[in-house]
């Protein structure tokens, strides 16, 4: 007998399936990332269902899980409504939640559970939704802030050793303030060259000991936020490849 899944999660991604129903990526704590078909999404003045297949919004979905081959990883959602969160970000904040989308959606293996980015995501839309109450330099401050951390959590999860207490585990102390450092995978960090911002390979940038533990402590002053976004710019992409992110071009 089927067993009936409900679960809370977010929107990632949507594209249109066959003549009215919508392909979608959903994010759950559970099932991490997950592709769900909708169906009847685009028939009937009263359908209310592309309305919430909005990002931002956690919905309530309902399922069957069966036991038919696992060739697809395809569910078909039975009963969508709207959840207990809705996050009605705008302007550039939008455009932050929808970088976030982005990344989860071509950096996650499907179904695999990742309750640490989970939280951290959720977290993001929380700060992101809250820094909407100011303007100017501290609202562009907190954006930053809060994509940073975002991004630092994703990456512990995703590159081995990226975790910066792995620096107290290599060397038995704390960060060194004053020190450079560069992340190399399979490697774990390094030590940075005092006389240059970059290396023989070309490939690595460091970033100062000092940037790293205000990272660790979720208190990042405004004169390492270019420095922290150039550095997970950088091991983000050894992850995406050579396909650039779409949302990158809306912040320009």
């Amino acid at each position: 007998m089927p067993e009936t899944i409900q679960q809370h999660a977010f929107v990632l991604h949507r594209r249109p399936y066959r003549e009215s129903s919508a392909l979608v990526t959903f994010f759950s704590q559970e099932n991490g990332k997950f592709n769900g078909i909708v169906r009847s999404v685009r028939t009937g003045k009263k359908n209310n269902k592309l309305a919430l297949l909005q990002p931002f919004q956690r919905l309530e979905l309902v399922w069957q899980k069966t036991h038919k081959s696992s060739e697809s990883d395809l569910i078909a959602i039975r009963q969508i409504d709207s959840g207990d969160l809705r996050f009605p970000l705008q302007q550039t904040a939008n455009i932050c939640g929808l970088y976030a989308n982005e990344l989860l959606y071509r950096l996650l293996y499907s179904q695999h559970e990742v309750p640490s980015i989970y939280r951290a995501y959720q977290h993001l839309l929380y700060e992101l939704l809250k820094v909407q109450q100011f303007s100017g330099e501290p609202y562009q401050q907190g954006l930053q802030i809060a994509l940073r951390q975002f991004e630092y959590q994703l990456l512990c999860e995703l590159q081995p050793g990226f975790d910066l207490a792995a620096i107290q585990g290599q060397s038995g102390e704390a960060i060194l303030t004053e020190q450079g450092y560069y992340y190399q995978p399979e490697m774990g960090w390094q030590f940075a060259p005092d006389k240059h911002d970059r290396f023989t390979d070309g490939e690595f940038n460091k970033v100062s000991g000092r940037c790293l533990v205000a990272l660790q402590q979720g208190h990042i002053p405004a004169d390492c936020l270019a420095a922290l976004k150039r550095f997970m710019r950088q091991n983000l992409a050894i992850l995406l490849g050579n396909k650039p992110l779409n949302t990158r071009k809306l912040f320009t």
